[in-house]
C-alpha cells in the first residue's frame, strides 16, 4: 500500500532483509538510542524494525530513548581487526554477541533529546 510509504517519499531509505555486503562509503541512520553498552563505547541504534550496533569511540553523549543520527562505516565486527584500523580499545566481552555481525563505526553521531526526530 502506497499510503504506507508515504513519510519516506525524498529520503533515503534502504530496504534489505539481511546484509551480505557492504560499501566503504559512508552512511547515515537515524533512531532511537535502544540501550547504551556501561562502560564502552557503543550503544544499540533501533531504526525502521532493526537493531544496528553502533560503535562509537568519540563517546558521544547518549541516553536511551534519544533520536540519533549516525554517519559511520559499515563494518564486519571482528574486535582485533576494529582496534588496529582505528587505534582503539574495545572493551574485553562487551561485543562477543556480536562478532562477525555488520555494525556502524561512527564519524559522526548527532542527538536530538526526543525519541521522535520531528519534535
Amino acid at each position: 500500500d502506497g499510503a504506507d510509504l508515504e513519510e519516506y517519499e525524498g529520503q533515503t531509505v534502504i530496504v534489505a532483509e539481511e546484509v551480505e555486503t557492504y560499501s566503504e562509503d559512508p552512511i547515515t541512520l537515524g533512531g532511537t538510542v535502544a540501550n547504551v553498552f556501561d562502560d564502552a563505547a557503543g550503544f544499540r541504534l533501533s531504526t525502521a524494525g532493526w537493531t544496528v550496533v553502533v560503535l562509537d569511540a568519540a563517546l558521544a553523549d547518549v541516553e536511551e530513548g534519544q533520536y540519533a543520527e549516525v554517519t559511520g562505516v559499515v563494518e564486519e565486527l571482528d574486535v582485533a581487526a576494529l582496534e588496529e584500523k582505528y587505534g582503539v580499545d574495545i572493551q574485553d566481552g562487551v561485543y562477543d554477541d556480536y562478532v562477525g555481525d555488520f555494525v556502524l563505526v561512527a564519524q559522526e553521531v548527532a542527538v536530538d533529546g526526543s525519541a521522535d526526530p520531528s519534535a
